[in-house]
């Protein structure tokens, strides 16, 4: 979430953050708006607190014919107290919920895009081969040599699912360990991670609101699993202060990873992509908040990806 004092002061950022990002500018003033209208609250109702303090302390100092009449003042206080109270409770609610929607300035350097179609090629790594013999699928060959079962995969859990068998399997595990080895050795710490996580562990990483409709929720508990360990990784020292001197923290997990991918229906209906569970390794970075620091490790970050 934007720092609010921020976003006052950089109001014009963010919304040009909210049109390059295709989301609607508006809630930038409707949170500026709502802000604006809290605070005031919040000053009238911290205001008649004080009142109300100050006139209990001098209660006792007064005749009585006095004191009644202060009493019925505070009565009435308490009364406008309450109901300002509930007011500002809710105001409150309504500009958290606005700021998690207040998108995060992009990058001067990244692209825009309507979609990925937008995307622009940075590198290419080796020349691309070219071959005498019909290029077949991954899922095609993986299903004619025995090693993916899409077909059981779906009678088991729907669609978008699959089984890997024999050398799939192995050669999955291998990979993954592959990743791991590849960042403990570039001093990332392996963490396991639940991936039943809480709310606000979504929200904290910027998945929800707005991202429900992608995650599998078990509604009674109030938890969601998550579409990658980036989750509980980040999460790990939500709302604690760290020393400066022990940044940065540099974790790596790996994790099953479940996503509904609503809305895709047609894109990549075959194979291992776009489906609704898959493992992954994920790296996360806890540094300081510096931008330009932020930036050179990212670009470490995709060194190792």
């Amino acid at each position: 979430m934007l720092d609010a004092k921020w976003v006052r002061e950089h109001a014009d950022e963010v919304r040009d953050a909210a049109k390059r990002k295709r989301f609607d500018p508006e809630v930038v003033d409707a949170f500026l708006e709502n802000d604006r209208n809290y605070r005031s609250l919040l000053q009238q109702v911290e205001s008649i607190r004080a009142d109300l303090k100050a006139s209990s302390a001098q209660l006792g100092k007064l005749a009585a014919e006095e004191r009644e009449i202060a009493l019925v003042e505070q009565r009435a206080k308490k009364v406008e107290l309450k109901g300002l109270e509930k007011q500002e409770q809710e105001l409150r609610s309504v500009v958290h919920d606005l700021a998690m929607r207040l998108p995060m300035p992009p990058a001067a350097d990244v692209p825009d895009g309507r979609d990925d179609g937008g995307n622009v090629e940075i590198s290419v790594s080796g020349p691309i081969p070219e071959k005498d013999f019909e290029i077949q699928t991954h899922d095609d060959l993986g299903e004619k040599i025995g090693v993916i079962d899409i077909k059981r995969g779906v009678k088991i859990a729907g669609s978008r699912n699959y089984l890997l068998l024999g050398d799939a399997a192995r050669l999955e595990r291998a990979v993954l360990n592959l990743a791991l080895d590849h960042m403990m050795k570039r001093d990332f710490e392996m963490v396991s991670v639940p991936t039943l996580v809480n709310r606000a562990c979504m929200e904290g990483t910027g998945y929800f609101p707005g991202g429900e409709e992608q995650a599998y929720l078990a509604e009674r508990d109030d938890l969601a699993l998550v579409g990658t360990s980036e989750v509980p990784l980040t999460s790990i020292h939500s709302g604690e202060t760290l020393d400066i001197d022990r940044l940065p923290l540099r974790r790596v997990a790996l994790s099953p990873c479940y996503r509904r991918e609503a809305g895709t229906y047609g894109k990549d209906t075959k194979g291992l992509y776009r489906v609704h569970q898959f493992w992954k390794v994920e790296q996360v970075v806890l540094g300081p908040a510096d931008e330009t620091w932020s930036l050179e490790e990212h670009k470490r970050m995709l060194g190792h990806a």
